[in-house]
């Protein structure tokens, strides 16, 4: 992708703000996160713009976003123009406002993602513009002091599975086999002990009827984080051939295939651990689990995280025997933060082991 005015103007946007209060000798008062709203999030799998910046640009609106400035290198033969490149890979906005007390709108807008694909097979991809798309546009309501009730309707990502970031530009496999962009309605119950429940529905290019359901649990007590999540999808093949990845895990899965993955993580001062498993109704089945472990601890002025995921798929599905990665992220200022991660995948051919590396500078308002 060709650094465009928008995308450089995103950059200095993020950058030049916590740059100048770093070396002006002036600290500037904390903002205030919630803008005069509350989090307009719900259940699901979003991006999540209120985590990324405390900038408050408008009293009941926030407006947020990031751009991945990428080095990449593979061993796989043409991938990333030739094996190596530099690019603006890609540019994310969104815009979250509450409506009034009950109701919110967002908004997401992507540049890159129609045409940034990772093949896991080989590693092999480009770093292209595909234009502007809007992965998220969407209304919520919620009024947890009247109903523990919440409703989502529009486009965005389907409940199914649990991922941070819908914009991962190398996700794990089960993210990238679980990943899916749809019109839906989602109809749910918030409770205030920690759990939640929800149902959500879309048509497919048939016009027929497809379902997720997802439950969870989180809870907090004492510095220590404990979640839970499970999910189902009536349709796994859904997946499959609608996601921007390119899911060798699910090459044996056809219409009304179902799946179902389950997933536990804890947090216990900076130390992450979780284990998630996926599994694919098809005639071959498909079965894929993984492990976190990371850990985060701010040193000379700086937050530093370092994380390790593993993942094992079955060979009878897939040519991937597992997949290992490793990430290193810092907070080199309020809004950038600067990273490096390292992809390899172990094949059931032992001469073809694909590894790519990715370093990224991320600039966020």
């Amino acid at each position: 992708m060709k650094p465009n005015k928008l995308a450089l103007a995103m950059v200095v946007a993020g950058m030049v703000h916590p740059s100048f209060a770093a070396y002006s000798g002036h600290v500037a008062a904390p903002a205030k996160p919630s803008c005069g709203m509350v989090s307009t999030s719900s259940v699901g799998n979003t991006y999540n713009s209120g985590v990324d910046s405390q900038v408050c640009w408008s009293n009941r609106v926030k407006l947020s976003g990031h751009v991945d400035v990428v080095y990449s290198d593979s061993n796989a033969a043409g991938s990333y123009e030739g094996g190596k490149s530099f690019d603006l890979a890609q540019g994310v906005l969104a815009v979250d406002a509450k409506l009034n007390k009950a109701w919110s709108a967002k908004v997401v807008l992507r540049e890159g993602f129609d045409k940034t694909h990772i093949n896991y097979s080989s590693l092999e991809g480009n770093f292209q513009s595909g234009g502007w798309s809007v992965p998220e546009m969407n209304l919520t309501y919620k009024d947890m002091s009247h109903s523990p009730l919440f409703f989502k309707a529009g486009r965005g990502f389907v409940p199914f599975g649990s991922y941070a970031n819908p914009f991962a530009l190398s996700p794990t496999l089960i993210q990238a086999n679980s990943q899916l962009n749809e019109d839906y309605l989602q109809l749910g119950v918030m409770s205030a002990a920690g759990w939640h429940a929800s149902a959500s529905a879309w048509t497919n290019a048939n016009d027929d009827w497809k379902y997720t359901m997802d439950f969870g649990f989180k809870h907090s007590m004492r510095g220590v984080a404990l979640n839970f999540d499970a999910s189902y999808i009536t349709d796994i093949n859904e997946v499959a051939a609608n996601s921007n990845y390119t899911n060798a895990a699910l090459a044996g899965v056809v219409a009304k295939d179902s799946a179902w993955q389950v997933g536990a993580n804890t947090n216990l001062r900076g130390v992450d651990l979780g284990v998630r498993y996926l599994k694919a109704n098809a005639s071959s089945s498909v079965n894929i689990w993984g492990a976190h472990m990371g850990y985060s601890m701010h040193a000379a002025g700086f937050k530093h995280s370092f994380g390790v995921d593993w993942e094992s798929a079955n060979t009878a599905a897939t040519p991937l025997d597992s997949r290992m990665g490793v990430e290193y992220k810092v907070g080199l200022a309020r809004n950038v933060d600067a990273g490096v991660s390292y992809t390899k995948f172990t094949t059931a051919n032992a001469t073809k082991e694909p590894r790519l590396w990715l370093v990224s500078l991320t600039g966020k308002f």
